[in-house]
């Protein structure tokens, strides 16, 4: 019981942080779908353009050796 309490606690804890960051970055993350779903697939440096007009930090996304996102 202690052990699913604690649990409970993380998840709840966690989820809270997973809320505050969608908040958070909701603008960019809504004009990133809109951008999907005008063009169904964008490059790497669109996604970065438009995280950038945001203000959505993109530099622990994974990059290639030429410094391009990927996915």
């Amino acid at each position: 019981a202690k052990l699913d309490n604690k649990i409970y606690q993380v998840m709840d804890r966690e989820l809270i942080q997973a809320q505050k960051i969608l908040n958070q970055h909701f603008n960019g993350l809504k004009a990133l779908a809109e951008a999907l779903l005008a063009r169904e697939t964008l490059t790497g440096k669109e996604v970065e353009e438009i995280f950038n007009e945001h203000s959505i930090k993109a530099n622990s996304l994974k990059r290639d050796e030429k410094g391009e996102l990927i996915f």
